[in-house]
């Protein structure tokens, strides 16, 4: 009986302990845990930026590429319909229409409905500017006009060493008009930055001879050069509109 009992009291003490949920799932993070969080968190970002920043580089110089090998084929076929004469640039236009109207505007049949991009550089920063205004971002070589060298496919010598295209410069006015380069814009370095866009990719502000940018030959081909390549030429006094790029 009095074992019974003692079960039973036993028991019954078991039955009165409260039941105790557990909080672990449930507990905060600590100030160390956060800040540990958000250290991973910044140096995931600081190897991400880096990567989307160069991988859209690349994307944006095969645009240029791109658009100036289109441009390039499209001029083919403006000579082939103008007797080897290449389209000439805004010095000779009469009217304030024809100023207004840009070389590339004379090749908007050959490049189909593609034209509004691809007289646009991706690297242009003003080329919702250019176009609203029927500009470019890619400069014609004004020897293009009259007789000059490059007046006429057909008579150019040494059309793979004859820079056609250029990137035009921020400071160009992208109102139109400006829709070539001077020649006496690319005599020496620092007049030759205000008039085209030696490094366009890869870019360093300190160093403008870092970086590099496209270029469409006489020939028809497009190339990367490098921006201190244009430098050594210009230094040593070759004018690489007017003559053959070395």
């Amino acid at each position: 009986m009095h074992l019974l009992t003692a079960k039973l009291s036993g028991h019954g003490k078991r039955m009165r302990t409260p039941f105790r949920y557990s909080t672990d799932s449930h507990r905060a993070f600590t100030l160390v845990e956060l800040l540990v969080v958000i250290a991973i968190i910044a140096v995931l970002t600081a190897l991400a930026v880096p990567a989307v920043g160069g991988a859209l580089e690349k994307s944006n110089l095969a645009k240029d590429v791109s658009n100036l090998r289109q441009i390039g084929s499209g001029v083919v076929m403006y000579t082939s319909d103008h007797g080897g004469k290449l389209p000439g640039t805004s010095c000779f236009a009469e009217t304030q229409e024809e100023l207004e109207l840009t070389w590339i505007y004379a090749l908007r049949d050959h490049l189909g409905p593609n034209y509004d991009e691809v007289r646009l550089s991706p690297s242009d920063q003003h080329r919702e500017l250019r176009r609203q205004f029927r500009g470019t971002s890619y400069l014609i070589n004004e020897e293009v006009d009259g007789n000059k060298s490059l007046s006429r496919l057909q008579r150019i010598e040494a059309p793979s060493k004859r820079i056609l295209l250029f990137l035009t410069s921020a400071s160009k006015n992208p109102r139109g008009q400006e829709d070539h380069i001077h020649l006496s814009g690319l005599r020496n370095w620092s007049r030759l930055l205000n008039e085209i866009t030696p490094d366009a990719y890869n870019h360093n502000p300190s160093d403008r001879t870092a970086g590099s940018s496209p270029y469409l030959f006489a020939d028809g081909h497009a190339e990367i050069i490098p921006a201190s390549r244009i430098k050594q030429a210009t230094d040593s006094g070759i004018n690489i509109a007017r003559h053959p790029l070395p």
